[in-house]
């Protein structure tokens, strides 16, 4: 048995023996370059592509089976030019030769090196890589794929090397190229479920929008094939200046249907630089806005949908938490819940241009900016639900606490309902509506004003500075237009007010009148303009009244005021498209006195930035004129009275 056994593990030695000696002879007399020609002829015939081989291909068998090539191209397709569809200067692989027998693969370094691929897609939306499947292949009936059972349990790369590389992108149906230059990759160990180190550098620029920035990926990860999962504690992201890094990074069904979900960090970054970057020319009114932006939470991710719950925001001085979610990228449906402990929305607003002396002396002559229009197909497309509350608001001038708004925009029909907030010693309440479902978009609007200083509330919107007092303020406005101008000029609708215990600050009224009394015969009858003083004020106990608005300009006939020295009555209106006023109002002087009272009507004039106050003394000599006539009358009834009594 021994001597059966020993001459059998002879004739095998011979065997392998044998084997090997073959396997150098053929790897000493085979020479795969006499087969260029034959190559690039079945690859012209399945492709209609001219493949060319400058360099020398190397062969070996054992024991690694592998081959290294360089100098190749591969020509592009008709019309998109005479550049090469893909080079490589060098690319090189193996596999060793036992293993193959345990269904193992063992691949030694894979080396790429120089590869330049140029991809294109013509106006007519066709790409220069169709075709390249083979004659017949795009023919060929798709056939169920069998559910993957790894038929190479045992994949083992040593690491795969790519450098020098370029790949181009240009789409001339829509004007996009992208280059991407200088890339190099490179991974450790490569095998099924076991953890590998990557890295990833490359050069990127844009033509539209303009961008050029150093990419760099480093990820520690593993991919199982076989079970569908990608596990990586650890990928980072550096690109224009902002650093990306993903934690606990985990994906499922990462060939069926992939998900994944992990910790996104993006730590503070300048965003005025990025901007500049990608071409954005965007300037604020505080120049250090947006100089510190950041963001950390949890998300998960699919194919058609992002999620994000309590993450952190950073803007800035602001801080904010929520959480947001996006489904359906065909057609976005968004929702979000936002809470901030603090903003300053001025500060991102555009910086307001001063006029010069040459606008200001000839206003006419200036070029009016276009308006804006609304985009309508993007309004009618939202769907968002959604909540914000902020502890503390500044926007446009005004400052107010606890703020909080729902808005719900789905089918054309934008609703922002409730809006509540508390400011200037009262509080507000209101809801506002945008129906964009017709050609013109339909606005309305129902606020409230409760118990608020007016005074502070007028001067933070930079509008009056000069009025004062607690007041209740309601309106129930609509609107139409596609720009601010025509939804200014549409403005239709109601309001109330009522001001109490207040002062209307830069006039005294008391003292006008008493002023142009001194002129008032000089200028028979014409209206006299008064003179006002900064530290002239009437002070009123009540002003109430109601206004009416059509098409923009904003009408009271109902006006009363109360003070302690006089009275008086208002009509008049306000266009708040020009910005100007016309107003009379009819102050009552010595109202306790009925025969000795006068009412002077003092007219209120100009543009809402610059009133003027005049006293028009032609209705008084008329009403005083009136009054003699009138006593006069008495006087002669009382002395026909006297005589028929005698």
């Amino acid at each position: 048995m021994k001597k059966t056994l020993k001459i059998v593990g002879i004739v095998l030695g011979i065997l392998i023996l044998l084997i090997i000696a073959g396997i150098i002879v053929l790897t000493l007399t085979f020479d795969p370059n006499q087969y260029k020609g034959q190559i690039t002829r079945i690859v012209k015939e399945q492709t209609g592509r001219e493949l060319t081989i400058g360099g020398k291909i190397s062969l070996s068998i054992f024991p690694w089976i592998g081959a290294e090539i360089r100098s190749v191209s591969l020509s592009n397709a008709p019309g998109f030019g005479s550049q090469p569809f893909a080079q490589v200067g060098e690319l090189g692989v193996k596999v060793k030769l036992l293993p193959l027998l345990h269904k193992q693969v063992v691949v030694d370094q894979i080396i790429i090196d120089g590869l330049k691929l140029n991809l294109a897609k013509d106006r007519a939306g066709r790409t220069n890589w169709a075709g390249l499947g083979g004659k017949g292949a795009s023919a060929a009936p798709a056939k169920p794929e069998a559910k993957s059972t790894s038929p190479l349990p045992g994949l083992l790369v040593s690491g795969v090397t790519v450098s020098n590389s370029e790949v181009v992108w240009d789409d001339q149906a829509s004007g996009a190229r992208y280059t991407v230059r200088n890339l190099d990759f490179k991974t450790g160990e490569i095998s099924p479920g076991r953890m590998t180190d990557m890295q990833l550098a490359f050069d990127f620029q844009s033509g539209n929008p303009p961008l050029r920035t150093r990419v760099t990926l480093k990820a520690r990860l593993a991919v199982d094939p076989q079970k569908q999962t990608l596990d990586a504690p650890s990928v980072s992201l550096e690109a224009a200046g902002v650093t990306i890094k993903l934690t606990n990074l985990k994906g499922r069904k990462i060939i069926d249907a992939p998900t994944f979900s992990g910790n996104l960090d993006i730590p503070a970054f300048d965003a005025r630089p990025l901007m500049q970057t990608f071409g954005v020319k965007y300037k604020t009114a505080d120049k250090s806005a947006l100089s510190k932006v950041s963001f950390s939470g949890p998300f998960s991710a699919s194919t058609n949908a992002v999620e994000s719950k309590n993450f952190r925001l950073g803007l800035d001085d602001t801080t904010m938490h929520g959480s947001f979610s996006l489904r359906d990228f065909a057609h976005p449906a968004y929702r979000f819940d936002l809470n901030a402990d603090s903003i300053d929305v001025d500060r991102y607003l555009p910086p307001s241009q001063p006029a010069t002396k040459n606008e200001s002396r000839q206003p006419a002559a200036q070029a009016q900016p276009t308006p804006v229009v609304l985009p309508l197909a993007a309004l009618r497309s939202l769907n968002v639900t959604g909540s914000v509350s902020v502890q503390k608001l500044k926007a446009t001038g005004l400052r107010s606490t606890d703020v909080s708004a729902r808005l719900v925009a789905k089918d054309g029909v934008i609703s922002l309902n409730p809006m509540q907030a508390k400011l200037y010693g009262g509080s507000y309440s209101g809801s506002a509506d945008v129906d964009a479902r017709g050609r013109t978009p339909v606005f309305k609007m129902d606020e409230k004003l409760a118990d608020v200083q007016i005074g502070p509330l007028l001067k933070d919107m930079q509008k009056f500075d000069y009025f004062s007092g607690t007041g209740n303020l309601a309106f129930n406005l609509s609107a139409r237009g596609l720009n601010a101008n025509e939804i200014t000029s549409s403005l239709n609708g109601n309001g109330s007010f009522a001001v109490h215990n207040g002062k209307i600050q830069g006039v005294d009224l008391l003292k006008i009148i008493n002023q142009t009394r001194a002129i008032a015969a000089q200028v028979q009858g014409k209206p006299v303009r008064a003179q006002t003083a900064s530290g002239d004020e009437t002070v009123f106990d009540r002003i109430t009244g109601t206004v009416r608005v059509v098409n923009g300009v904003a009408a009271n006939n109902d006006l009363t005021l109360q003070s302690p020295a006089l009275g008086a009555t208002g009509k008049g209106s306000a266009n708040l498209v020009a910005q100007n006023m016309n107003y009379v109002l009819r102050v009552v002087i010595n109202q306790d006195n009925p025969d000795n009272r006068t009412t002077v009507p003092v007219i209120i004039s100009g543009p809402f930035s610059a009133l003027q106050y005049s006293v028009d003394w032609g209705e008084i000599l008329k009403e005083q004129a009136q009054k003699a006539v009138k006593k006069e009358i008495q006087k002669q009834l009382n002395e026909g009275l006297r005589k028929l009594l005698q």
